[in-house]
């Protein structure tokens, strides 16, 4: 009880400074009121739906990596269900057969096993432009979704491609507020970048924040007016994916909260002068 009660009023604490952006609810206008999960973790398909509808692509073009078993925590199945053409990329052999085996009555999806790597020349595997010219090289991609368990953020960095929507993990173990980029072999660990760092990244892409769940999206600027009435501020999206996931998997958000506890992770904040409270 008492740990809910502090966790409540440093968030009303910080809402007094910054109300703008350290909100307490959802807003009226989040993409989150679409969250629906079938296959994905934290309803990603219902609201990549929402936001396809929007911007008017009802049969489009998908790449999903890493594509596991092509259906577990999945953010693109439904849309491959649904007759969408694409692709999905996994470089472990036994969860390739599995993703293969599970696309046997989808043949729109093109099954490739590969490993992602953000750099040309890398012996270690392909980037996902050298996949595409390869593979499908005339498509324009409606929807890429990016998990590879790390460097995500290097593969965003890199990417020439430019998907309409990009789905990608958001850095919900780190502060709101944050805006230190962290090293590689930090984010490495599974916990990506700051959602501020992460939103920098995806605008020198040509690319603007407008929800996350644990994943954050990011549309590409042609297509943001359509998603004009949301407030994209990283710091309130990163909130509301909070209470989102508190909502919905509240021993996940117990979890969060203990992973933020940890030193490393601690240490790091510590070295970024414009957290100016801390959260539990």
């Amino acid at each position: 009880m008492l740990h809910k009660f502090c966790f409540i009023l440093s968030f009303l604490f910080a809402s007094a400074i910054y109300p703008s952006r350290l909100p307490t609810v959802i807003q009226e206008n989040s993409l989150l009121k679409y969250s629906h999960a079938v296959n994905s973790q934290y309803g990603e398909e219902g609201i990549i739906d929402a936001i396809m509808t929007k911007i008017g692509v009802s049969n489009g073009f998908l790449v999903e990596f890493g594509g596991y078993d092509g259906v577990t925590m999945s953010n693109t199945r439904l849309l491959a269900e649904k007759g969408w053409r694409g692709a999905f990329i996994e470089p472990s052999a036994s969860l390739f057969a599995k993703m293969k085996n599970s696309f046997k009555q989808l043949p729109k999806i093109l099954c490739i096993k590969e490993f992602i790597t953000p750099f040309k020349g890398d012996s270690h595997g392909s980037t996902i432009d050298e996949i595409a010219d390869q593979y499908f090289p005339h498509e324009e991609i409606d929807v890429m979704s990016i998990d590879i368990d790390g460097l995500d953020h290097v593969i965003f960095k890199n990417l020439k491609r430019k998907p309409k929507l990009i789905v990608i993990e958001g850095g919900m173990f780190w502060h709101p507020m944050m805006q230190l980029e962290v090293p590689d072999e930090i984010a490495a660990k599974n916990v990506q970048q700051p959602i501020i760092v992460m939103t920098k990244i995806a605008k020198q892409q040509g690319y603007e924040l407008i929800c996350s769940t644990f994943n954050a999206f990011f549309i590409r600027n042609d297509l943001y007016d359509y998603f004009s009435n949301i407030d994209n501020d990283p710091s309130r999206i990163w909130c509301e994916a909070l209470l989102h996931i508190k909502n919905i998997k509240p021993n996940l958000y117990k979890k969060l909260l203990q992973i933020r506890k940890t030193d490393w992770i601690q240490e790091w904040e510590s070295k970024d002068p414009n957290i100016t409270f801390q959260i539990p």
